[in-house]
């Protein structure tokens, strides 16, 4: 499943939807990410605050009450711009989680959606990271 690069961000509510917001003013470091994105998705109280624990929770979401979760980042050149060593990785875990999630899907519909607001710099980091990605 590719990452979404939207020009405009709306989702609107739909039944058995989580949609989580995030905005990258808000996660300059490592630890501002950590935080923004278990206070969006709910992880729970034993959220490591790591990479690892990132890749845990982020596949795993069983607290939410929904058959779909969309997650969006508003604001992507300023995400992660005191640690953007970690951009590349982080990019690549909410890639594998986009796949992970659809594995079992019973349909092409999205399980877990990553959709990122358009702006050239996201669109120069997925290639660079050789992440697939639909700009609509």
């Amino acid at each position: 499943m590719a990452i979404s690069l939207l020009r405009i961000l709306d989702t609107g509510n739909k039944p058995g939807v989580y949609s989580a917001y995030t905005n990258g003013t808000k996660m300059h470091t490592i630890q501002d990410f950590h935080t923004m994105i278990a206070q969006a998705l709910k992880f729970p109280d034993y959220y490591g605050c790591n990479i690892n624990a990132l890749d845990e929770c982020i596949n795993d979401l069983d607290w939410l009450d929904a058959e779909r979760y969309v997650l969006l980042i508003e604001e992507y050149d300023s995400l992660l711009i005191e640690d953007s060593e970690r951009l590349p990785i982080v990019l690549e875990i909410l890639h594998e989680a986009t796949e992970a999630w659809q594995e079992d899907a019973p349909n092409d519909e999205p399980v877990f959606q990553v959709i990122i607001q358009y702006t050239p710099k996201a669109q120069h980091d997925l290639e660079q990271a050789g992440i697939p990605f639909k700009v609509e």
